[in-house]
């Protein structure tokens, strides 16, 4: 751990530090580095630290890699989806699947964020250590459009005399999601967040516009979006191209014919 008065920062100093986290934990390195930048400001600006003394300007940030998360296959939803009904934490595993909801979202809904007539989910908080917590980020606040079937599967699956929709913890969410794989015949490794990703992906690769899904999901720009399922976009990108060779060969035809 480093230690030091705050004007005796130096850029050298930010770096080593960046680079000591970024070694074991890249991501960890970026977020510290964001958060380091937020309180320094904020000392400049509450008038803790001399303006003109900013020794983060030139530091080089550690660059991150997402490791892919796996997700699953068009041919996997159905059976996951029928496996994971049979299980004591159903109705989370569906939402996170159908509806991509993160786990504490999942967990934490209330039925006074189920909008019946309105057909809506609002999403406006997320469960963490058993506590109820603002959501992820400003745009996790949202509003997620329900149809009858997830309203249906809801109303099936939801403990209905009580607060939340689900009250098993996260214990139990675990151990019926790796159920529901084994159930299923699903070997890969898919993660409680690749159901969200699994969501994404096959709303893409279905032609789901890309706005479309930042917004369900709740993504803080369109860049994230496109960056964390670029796989799925070349599915769409694959059927555009297959479209204009497809047209290019009937122009081709037609004018061969009129010639």
């Amino acid at each position: 751990m480093l230690v030091t008065e705050v004007t005796s920062v130096s850029p050298a100093m930010w770096e080593a530090a960046l680079c000591a986290c970024a070694a074991q934990y890249p991501r960890q390195a970026q977020l510290m580095h964001a958060a380091l930048r937020k309180c320094w400001n904020d000392g400049q600006r509450l008038g803790l630290i001399p303006l003109d003394y900013t020794p983060y300007r030139n530091v080089l940030v550690p660059k991150h890699r997402p490791r892919p998360i796996n997700y699953l296959l068009p041919e996997e939803l159905s059976s996951y989806a029928a496996a994971a009904q049979a299980t004591p934490a159903a109705l989370p595993l569906l939402l996170m699947l159908l509806c991509g909801l993160r786990r504490g979202e999942a967990m934490g809904l209330k039925w006074l964020q189920i909008d019946e007539r309105g057909m809506l989910m609002r999403i406006d908080s997320q469960l963490v250590n058993g506590h109820d917590a603002p959501p992820k980020s400003r745009t996790s606040d949202r509003l997620v459009p329900i149809c009858a079937e997830i309203l249906t599967i809801i109303k099936k699956f939801g403990d209905i005399d009580e607060k939340y929709c689900y009250n098993g913890g996260v214990d139990r969410l675990y151990a019926a999601h790796k159920a529901a794989l084994a159930a299923a015949g699903i070997n890969a490794h898919v993660t409680l967040h690749g159901l969200r990703h699994s969501c994404a992906t096959a709303a893409l690769a279905s032609g789901a516009d890309i706005k479309t899904v930042q917004r369900i999901l709740g993504h803080a720009t369109f860049a994230i979006t496109a960056d964390t399922y670029c796989h799925a976009l070349l599915t769409s990108e694959r059927r555009a191209i297959g479209a204009l060779l497809t047209f290019a060969s009937h122009a081709a035809a037609t004018r061969l014919e009129i010639a």
